[in-house]
């Protein structure tokens, strides 16, 4: 309740002032510069393109027009022109085969289907009309009736950046399967459930993967698709081998190792060109150093001599 014998003081006034026209512009500058940083953060790198992370148009309940026949194919509601009726721009020309549909775009373009009737057409000499010349260009056009209202020329479609989805960066860690041998979540005790060494019988040669005994890691060092195959940690004898495993990957199903068995684990990696760390220089160590250095090969064709 306000006091109305001893009213309170006038409380001051906070006026802000214009921003001046320039520093609108600088302020509007750093908040998208801002905002493109936290964007670029985001990105996963490398970049990709994953097919089957498509998403599907599932907002209109009652399909989306695919063709003019609700049900044919699963999906249309049937509002698809038709070639028989004229459509809202009064024209008959046929809907885009694909549409609303989820596809992969390669690369592609116009071009011509007969290069020499093109070439020898008497149309294309400069004399003819566009329309008339059009079909004989050989290249997409819309019809209105019978007469031609527009052709597309020349188009280009690009490619995304990578056609194949990877999985590893290169030079990143290769950790044990996240699943055991019947597809079961175990991501928490991965380490455990599978042995660090992968399954080999000659010394991990021309794997596509390094296995380091010293960090007891697996390195993903081959660009492309690799398989390693993991070995589960608990051994199995004669009497408890579960003999109707197999290995859902491909490959042997199991290893001996005297009197044990060991269930195998094959498991596909597709390892990405770009590299998972920042690239280094390497040095040249000699003297006291030479011992603690690892040797570093250099083929003679790329080098000759030093």
């Amino acid at each position: 309740m306000r006091n109305l014998t001893h009213p309170e003081p006038p409380r001051p006034q906070a006026f802000m002032k214009p921003v001046p026209f320039p520093w609108r512009w600088a302020l509007a500058v750093v908040a998208g510069s801002l905002a493109a940083a936290r964007l670029a953060a985001s990105l996963d790198l490398p970049l990709e393109a994953k097919q089957d992370a498509l998403r599907l148009n599932r907002l209109p309940l009652a399909g989306v027009p695919v063709s003019s026949e609700p049900g044919n194919p699963a999906g249309s509601d049937g509002r698809a022109p038709r070639l028989d009726v004229p459509n809202g721009s009064g024209t008959q020309n046929p809907t885009t085969a694909g549409q609303f549909r989820t596809g992969l775009f390669m690369g592609g373009g116009v071009s011509a289907s007969d290069w020499r009737a093109r070439e020898n057409s008497p149309l294309l000499n400069g004399q003819a009309s566009l329309a008339d010349a059009l079909p004989q260009m050989q290249v997409p056009t819309a019809r209105q009736g019978t007469t031609i209202t527009f052709g597309l020329r020349s188009a280009r479609m690009g490619m995304p950046y990578l056609p194949r989805s990877v999985s590893l960066a290169f030079g990143s860690v290769i950790e044990p399967p996240a699943v055991d041998e019947a597809g079961r979540d175990i991501a928490a005790i991965r380490f455990q459930y599978w042995l660090p060494e992968p399954y080999t019988t000659n010394n991990h040669a021309n794997a596509g993967y390094y296995w380091s005994p010293h960090a007891r890691k697996v390195y993903a060092i081959q660009p492309g698709p690799i398989t390693i195959t993991w070995r589960k940690a608990l051994a199995y004898t004669a009497a408890n081998f579960p003999s109707s495993y197999v290995n859902p990957g491909g490959g042997t199903s199991s290893a001996r190792d005297g009197a044990n068995t060991y269930l195998l684990f094959t498991e596909p990696h597709l390892v990405s060109g770009s590299p998972a760390k920042p690239t280094r220089t390497i040095y040249w160590t000699e003297r006291e150093f030479r011992t603690l250095s690892k040797p570093v090969t250099i083929p003679s064709s790329k080098v000759g001599a030093v």
